[in-house]
């Protein structure tokens, strides 16, 4: 097996293991193990957990905010348009795909600084300096963009990680738990001067077209 094709097994499985059974739990011969190679194998090619963890996050987050950031910046839909699509594939990811949401509900509570500072570094600061110009744009004159997307993007992750809870605090909740749904409840929130319910997302429009 090439070099390439095992590093990227050994990810893919230590990245299940880590999702489903939390850092703490996963061990190194766990996943060697799961993969079919030696311990020595496994140590080679990440040189200790920590790094396996943080190697496992990048792969995890690094493609996903690429094609995040590249869909934004090439896109040749208004401002509004582009922040709800974004805002619509965030939720996507955080709602569908388990990997991605269990990763980065530890990543937020986590003390790895220098583990949060690499992932922000690599996974979002593009994205957030590109929507932080784009608010000034939505955002009434003199207001903070860069506290309005933070601010986005912890309310998307909360009511995420609040989704099993909803239903039982009240019933009409849940019908705002789909990718569409939880945008509009997050941008309506943050930036209510706009009527979001009325944006269309930018794939919608060229379909319509």
């Amino acid at each position: 097996m090439a070099n390439n094709s095992v590093r990227d097994k050994l990810l893919r499985i230590a990245t299940q293991r880590f999702a489903a059974d939390g850092f703490e739990a996963t061990t190194m011969r766990s996943v060697a193990s799961k993969a079919g190679v030696t311990l020595p194998t496994l140590y080679h090619y990440f040189g200790d957990k920590k790094n396996l963890y943080l190697e496992a996050c990048l792969a995890t987050f690094g493609p996903r905010a690429e094609r995040a950031f590249a869909a934004y910046s090439q896109s040749g839909a208004r401002d509004d348009e582009k922040v709800i699509s974004f805002f619509v594939d965030l939720a996507t990811e955080l709602l569908e795909n388990e990997n991605f949401f269990k990763l980065m509900h530890r990543e937020i509570i986590d003390q790895d600084r220098e583990g949060i500072r690499r992932l922000t570094e690599r996974c979002w600061n593009q994205s957030f300096t590109a929507l932080c110009a784009t608010f000034r744009s939505l955002l009434p004159k003199g207001a903070d963009s860069v506290a309005t997307v933070f601010t986005s993007f912890a309310l998307m992750f909360g009511l995420v990680e609040f989704r099993r809870k909803a239903p039982f605090l009240h019933e009409t909740l849940e019908q705002h738990y789909s990718p569409r749904g939880l945008a509009e409840l997050v941008l309506c929130t943050t930036l209510p001067g706009v009527a979001w319910r009325d944006v269309t997302t930018h794939a919608n429009r060229v379909q319509a077209k």
